[in-house]
């Protein structure tokens, strides 16, 4: 499950999991901030509009009219874009799925990727050793 919550710590778009529809449900992870991020180019003064919240030299997308600040909301899986590899003994898991967030000032939808790794694996316990033969 991804939403959007504009009261978290930080606010941006969140995902939980469960193994079924009624849960139990895992602790929120954050997937999407909307801080302006200049190494992305993503967030605010990127392509959600904003006063107060732009560095210099942000490009600040046009908002078409006087609006103070934009906004986001309304994150969708996109259906059948979402790959993964399996974790073994020694590599993590990993998924990447793919999401639209929908924005207003300047309204439109985006298309977000997110990859969101696995636990780390366990650590094997060392081989038991009789004399100089390991089994």
């Amino acid at each position: 499950m991804i939403y959007d919550c504009k009261t978290g710590r930080p606010p941006g778009i969140y995902l939980r999991t469960a193994p079924n529809p009624w849960g139990p449900w895992s602790a929120r992870q954050l997937l999407f901030n909307p801080a302006p991020d200049a190494a992305t180019r993503t967030g605010f003064c990127y392509f959600i509009h904003s006063v107060s919240r732009c560095p210099t030299g942000a490009p600040n997308p046009p908002s078409g009219r006087t609006a103070p600040e934009g906004g986001y909301y309304a994150p969708y899986f996109v259906a059948g874009w979402t790959t993964g590899i399996r974790g073994s003994q020694t590599t993590r898991a990993q998924t990447t799925i793919y999401y639209t967030i929908s924005t207003h000032v300047p309204y439109g939808q985006v298309i977000v990727q997110s990859t969101i790794d696995g636990p780390v694996p366990p650590r094997q316990p060392p081989p038991s050793c009789k004399g100089t033969a390991c089994m």
